[in-house]
């Protein structure tokens, strides 16, 4: 997502007039690999983060029987070529909350920023949303500026 506005006048705050990024999209999918202009993100292409089909696989067992009634196993199995997503991990710490540091809102943010009007107004309103914490903020507009930390303002 690359800005969005919030809406406090219900009872609870949500997120409207959200964009996300476009790109062209990757031939024979509906995905893009990103670098294009802001669209409404009901409309913007499902981003590509990589294969998840392997190139190649392969694996070995190894069975070793000792006094007739214990054996040992092993099993080396091998995967390469794709990119794989922890889903547990995932839903633990985002769709539950669970993460101590994040019931405790500790954990540190972590913002894109690009220089433009689109992407300062984002930083604003995750500060409004979130409050004050430790934000880290990934830059590609100036040298020198790759990763740092900041506390975001609460205007």
């Amino acid at each position: 997502m690359l800005s969005a506005d919030i809406d406090s006048s219900g009872a609870t705050r949500k997120a409207i007039n959200m964009m996300c990024e476009s790109g062209a999209l990757v031939p024979g999918t509906n995905f893009s690999r990103g670098g294009g202009p802001a669209v409404p993100c009901s409309s913007a292409p499902a981003v590509y983060w990589g294969n998840p089909l392997p190139a190649w696989e392969g694996s070995a067992t190894a069975t070793l029987t000792l006094f007739k009634n214990l054996q040992l196993f092993g099993l080396v199995d091998l995967l390469s070529g794709n990119t794989i997503l922890s889903g547990d991990i995932r839903a633990s710490l985002m769709s539950f909350r669970n993460q101590r540091a994040i019931i405790e809102a500790t954990d540190p943010i972590l913002l894109a920023y690009d220089g433009s009007p689109a992407s300062a107004h984002a930083m604003r309103v995750v500060a409004r949303l979130l409050g004050p914490r430790r934000a880290i903020v990934a830059t590609v507009w100036e040298e020198g500026l790759a990763v740092s930390t900041i506390m975001p303002s609460t205007e």
